[in-house]
């Protein structure tokens, strides 16, 4: 996998609590900020991932499948109890 360099600005606060944190972590400053950049990336993934649900599931008028109906619709109905 290629790595790429690039520079971002800090002010002297922020960029002391990153060398701060980094350091408490033992790790690198530039390994922290790529490990946050990498969580936040994932993390705003997330948030498309389930906006794109929430409009799909609106644009069906809401409609909610019974458990049911689910299990029978991909054949697990035998992972149910049968008591």
């Amino acid at each position: 996998m290629a790595t790429y360099a690039t520079s971002v600005r800090f002010d002297d606060t922020l960029m002391e609590n990153v060398k701060a944190y980094a350091h408490n972590q033992h790790i690198s400053t530039s390994k922290f900020i790529e490990q946050a950049v990498a969580e936040k990336m994932a993390d705003l993934m997330d948030y498309q991932i389930a906006e794109n649900a929430y409009k799909a599931w609106e644009a069906d008028d809401f409609k909610t499948t019974s458990l049911d109906d689910f299990l029978t619709e991909f054949d697990l109905m035998d992972l149910t109890d049968n008591d």
